[in-house]
């Protein structure tokens, strides 16, 4: 039987920049380690851990990344005061004390379970992290042309597609805008899940988080014509993967996931590891 990653040969290479797990509370619905674990069984490059204003998953990440020898990137994903809709990826330690620092004034500013973060306070960041931009379903140019602006040079719009009827019409509008800004694209899969078995489970702690009934999950999080974001084959280029803009997009994700090593953080993530302890331990 052919494995994941032959079945995925002839696709361009592939690392997934945006990504949670069940550290983003009633949002993942599976491990760090799982989701590493099936990166690395789908011949992805990378794989980086995005959880919500928060990097407390990326030990268990990091332990399976080693184990499985694919290249794990450590980030965040934040929506801002205003709806601003970001990922933060670390590229070495300044990154990742400066991501720490963001995600700890925003918890500061709210109550226990939720964070505040403003534009200001994201311009604080100043030459740290990379910045993936995931645009709303009527995306703005002034927001691609702020973020140029503050972030020149290390920001991308992410391009997501998950099997929906209007992937082609998406793809062209998110192309066209990047191109208008003078962003990059960069393909990415908002990533909930390992594997589509745990879609039911994804459906129930959507229906929980909204306060709505058992069942009404897939309407909340996804049209009913949209896959699940799941790991794939090649998510965030969909119906459009042989096209050339798609894999150049695709492309632009190794681009970026070479940016960003955890081994570059020395003893940031080990620091937790010491004397051959175990996760399950700490």
């Amino acid at each position: 039987m052919a494995s994941s990653a032959d079945s995925n040969a002839g696709l361009p290479a592939y690392a997934e920049l945006h990504c949670i797990s069940n550290y983003s509370f009633l949002r993942g619905a599976s491990h760090p380690a799982e989701l590493v674990a099936q990166a690395a069984a789908l011949g992805y490059t990378a794989l980086a851990l995005t959880d919500e204003c928060s990097v407390a998953g990326i030990v268990r990440a990091h332990v399976a990344a080693r184990r499985h020898a694919i290249q794990f990137i450590i980030g965040s994903e934040l929506r801002l005061a205003d709806g601003l809709h970001l990922v933060l990826l670390v590229t070495d330690r300044e990154d990742y004390a400066a991501l720490c620092a963001l995600i700890t004034r925003g918890r500061r500013a709210a109550v226990k379970g939720s964070y505040h973060l403003s534009r200001s306070e994201l311009e604080a960041l100043g030459t740290a992290c990379c910045v993936l931009w995931v645009p709303a379903a009527d995306p703005q140019l002034a927001d691609a042309l702020w973020l140029k602006q503050h972030f020149a040079g290390r920001v991308w719009l992410a391009v997501e597609l998950h099997a929906g009827d209007d992937d082609h019409r998406r793809a062209r509008q998110l192309a066209e805008l990047a191109a208008v800004a003078g962003i990059p694209a960069v393909a990415a899969g908002d990533v909930h899940m390992h594997v589509r078995g745990r879609r039911a489970l994804q459906d129930t702690l959507t229906a929980i988080r909204n306060r709505q009934p058992l069942g009404s999950g897939s309407h909340i999080l996804y049209r009913t014509d949209v896959e699940a974001p799941v790991l794939a084959g090649l998510p965030g280029v969909g119906v459009d993967a042989a096209k050339p803009r798609a894999t150049y997009a695709a492309r632009n994700a190794v681009v970026v996931a070479r940016r960003g090593r955890v081994d570059q953080l020395g003893c940031a993530v080990r620091s937790w590891l010491q004397d051959g302890s175990s996760v399950a331990e700490r």
